[in-house]
């Protein structure tokens, strides 16, 4: 099955699910993630605003936030993507492609990351990542090369059996659903 298939399929899956079934496993895979030790130790969170029917996020900046952690959003700036630092979802504006994006001026280098969580369409289970195919968050860390733990948040409906990553993909080394935490074996 051809990329743009894969795609069409998930998201068709995705966009099916009744807004109850979306919160209630929302809340379990981000009581996942709240949960990890990784989490937990993290000093610097790169997140997403969700879009389309992604997993939510704002019980996840909630915690960090109670925490002390520093919690970064991405934005586009042309062809790339940078991180700003958002201490309130209220400093977020719509911005490219209708997402939630940070207006500050307080970047955040991906090397500063500690764990970054994204969005898919699909993930397999290793550690392939498929997204709206603009290839930002490919882009961004095939170029920089960060330390942190890559962490694909998804529900368990968009776990693939196969995917195959392309010269420029980068992998995930986690993948937290709303059933289960998966740690990659070849990410």
């Amino acid at each position: 099955m051809s990329k743009q298939d894969v795609r069409k399929q998930i998201l068709e899956w995705r966009s099916g699910l009744p807004e109850t079934v979306r919160r209630q496993y929302g809340e379990a895979a981000a009581r996942r993630v709240i949960a990890l030790e990784a989490f937990c130790h993290a000093r610097t969170i790169g997140l997403y605003s969700p879009v389309r029917g992604e997993v939510p996020t704002a019980a996840i900046f909630a915690a960090a936030v109670n925490c002390g952690k520093r919690v970064a959003y991405p934005r586009v700036c042309g062809e790339d993507m940078e991180f700003v630092t958002v201490t309130a979802l209220a400093d977020l504006q719509r911005g490219s492609f209708g997402v939630a994006e940070p207006v500050g001026k307080d970047t955040v280098a991906v090397s500063e990351l500690d764990m970054l969580i994204m969005p898919g369409v699909a993930f397999s289970l290793s550690g392939w990542r498929l997204g709206y195919g603009k290839g930002y968050y490919d882009r961004l860390l095939s170029r920089e090369k960060p330390a942190c733990l890559l962490t694909g948040l998804c529900y368990e409906g968009q776990l693939v059996p196969a995917l195959f990553g392309e010269a420029h993909d980068v992998p995930v080394q986690l993948i937290v659903t709303e059933a289960r935490v998966v740690f990659v074996q070849n990410g």
